[in-house]
């Protein structure tokens, strides 16, 4: 059902490109390693628009096809190369990359064992840019909670795993709503043609279904589609973190706070991945959480940049 989708979690072109000008000053044509990069949109614009050697890494080979065919029919097969690969297993050397993008994949091996595993392969003054799953309110809806179970935790004790990891947290954004439909309109288009005969096909139809109409009911305050029904939201929502790269030690940059982490496949996939490794890195209420270094403070916030700089905030 996502074969064909113009992105594959929540997300736009324009956050891409912002999420970039908060990752610079990078080099010249700097080495970027996409984790989970599916059909390669952010790569394909991490290529043209940064100038970057892109090594994107994917499990799901239909995906690097794409990846490879769109990279050729724009003139970028020199500057993205596809790779099917492990995230949690792979096979590159220390401080290989000066930036390493993750949009929506790290709760596929945990967070937190996605901020230890990758954090070697940045450069000095690396970034990490990376998006993730939480809540945006303390109490958040028993049909949300239910949902979600416990993939979810609160924005402080993702910081704080993020600081264990040796990161600095400079500030967290909000996706605007837009990044949402931009994902959930051509999913519900395509839930809506699918063929319920295949298998495992109306356990995904109805799956998806469930998770935007949950969106819908309990997503953001205000109106236009996905509007709270209820005022506050309750639900969870896209947040970014900033992190500086810092000198000479790595920095990380973005975590999402997202609802929909992906299908209902990968949620049930990232749940037995836990449940195998032991990792129970989710906490029902969660939030946002990226890593720091010393010497700067952690700061947050729902909307907007929120940066920090030696002496105070910015």
């Amino acid at each position: 059902m996502h074969h064909g989708l113009p992105r594959q979690g929540p997300g736009s072109d324009a956050t891409t490109r912002y999420l970039l000008s908060l990752a610079g000053p990078l080099p010249d044509r700097p080495r970027v390693l996409d984790l989970g990069c599916g059909p390669g949109r952010s790569a394909l614009l991490l290529a043209e628009e940064a100038g970057a050697r892109v090594t994107a890494v994917d499990l799901h080979q239909p995906f690097l096809d794409e990846l490879r065919a769109a990279a050729e029919a724009r003139s970028l097969s020199a500057s993205v190369h596809a790779v099917r690969a492990d995230m949690g297993e792979l096979p590159y050397e220390d401080g290989s990359f000066d930036l390493v993008w993750a949009e929506g994949s790290a709760y596929l091996i945990g967070f937190d064992t996605a901020l230890r595993s990758w954090r070697r392969l940045l450069a000095p003054g690396g970034t990490l840019v990376l998006t993730h799953c939480a809540w945006t309110v303390e109490m958040p809806s028993d049909r949300a909670r239910a949902f979600w179970e416990d993939l979810l935790r609160t924005t402080a004790q993702d910081t704080r795993a993020a600081r264990d990891a040796g990161y600095e947290v400079l500030g967290t954004v909000l996706l605007p709503d837009s990044d949402w439909h931009e994902y959930y309109r051509p999913l519900a288009a395509h839930a809506d043609a699918a063929d319920l005969g295949r298998p495992g096909m109306a356990a995904a139809v109805a799956d998806a279904r469930a998770e935007i109409a949950l969106r819908r009911a309990h997503g953001v305050d205000g109106g236009g589609e996905g509007a709270g029904l209820g005022g506050r939201p309750q639900f969870v929502e896209e947040r970014l973190v900033q992190v500086d790269g810092g000198h000479p030690r790595p920095g990380l940059l973005g975590e999402q706070q997202r609802g929909a982490a992906g299908t209902a496949a990968q949620v049930e996939h990232a749940r037995a991945v836990r449940k195998r490794t032991g990792e129970r890195e989710q906490i029902p209420g969660g939030g946002v959480g990226a890593g720091t270094l010393p010497g700067k403070p952690v700061v947050q916030g729902e909307e907007g940049l929120v940066g920090g700089v030696e002496g105070g905030v910015v």
